[in-house]
């Protein structure tokens, strides 16, 4: 590409405004991989339908477990922070007195 083409498109942004959930994204994903009813071998689509509902599963059983810990982290360090605050403020207020 020439040098005045790159330098045009180079400031170029692509704009996606997409108001998906998780959960639809999940839904998506599902969706995209489960075979049709008229796919070949039905104990395979079986199997593999299974398979791919379960990886669902897993995924929103860890984003899950993953935010669980996120918010519990967040309060223990919160309370760490508050709770040193608080043994530096009666120490400050000590050392004043």
């Amino acid at each position: 590409m020439e040098k005045r083409v790159r330098s045009r498109l180079s400031n170029m942004k692509v704009h996606l405004e997409v108001d998906y959930s998780f959960d639809d994204y999940v839904e998506i994903f599902r969706d995209v991989l489960t075979l049709p009813g008229s796919h070949g071998d039905p104990s395979y689509r079986k199997k593999w339908n299974g398979s791919v509902q379960v990886q669902c599963v897993c995924v929103c059983v860890c984003v899950c477990v993953f935010y669980i810990i996120m918010h519990v982290t967040l309060l223990f360090m919160t309370e760490l922070i508050v709770s040193n605050a608080d043994s530096t403020l009666d120490s400050t207020l000590a050392a004043l007195l």
